[in-house]
């Protein structure tokens, strides 16, 4: 029993609530829209970088960043793709386990901003395409 609640040894059926997203399929650094979406500053001069310097020179994506471990040799091959982890990317969550994602992984972005690497066949299974628009900014 939960909290005065009576509860029933009966299974239910339940449906999963259908749920929007906005994805894109992620292949290399600077492939995500917000990538370079803004301006950043030097730490130590100061001096502005714009978004249109960063993608020029591809600087690390503000979403997706490039993969890099001290424990991980950037020819390792990865044991979910079989593609060497020096084309992967990471999310910066600030998270233990931040989020890696493989080369045609789907990027899931919510409304609240986070992002989430999903693989292309989990992704082909839960979600259909709502619309054709021919650019949805994230």
């Amino acid at each position: 029993m939960v909290a005065g609640k009576k509860t029933e040894n009966i299974m239910k059926t339940y449906k999963h609530k259908p749920l929007i997203v906005k994805a894109i399929q992620w292949y290399r650094n600077g492939d995500h829209p917000l990538d370079y979406k803004e301006d950043i500053f030097s730490d130590i001069t100061g001096e502005r970088i714009t978004r249109e310097y960063q993608k020029e020179n591809d600087w690390e994506g503000q979403v997706i960043r490039r993969y890099r471990s001290p424990y991980v040799p950037g020819e390792t091959l990865c044991p979910d793709c079989r593609v060497e982890m020096r084309f992967h990317g990471w999310i910066d969550d600030n998270s233990v386990m931040e989020p890696i994602v493989c080369p045609g992984d789907y990027v899931i972005s919510n409304d609240e901003g986070k992002h989430y690497p999903c693989s292309p066949s989990a992704f082909e299974e839960l979600y259909d395409l709502v619309d054709e628009e021919p650019e949805t900014k994230i």
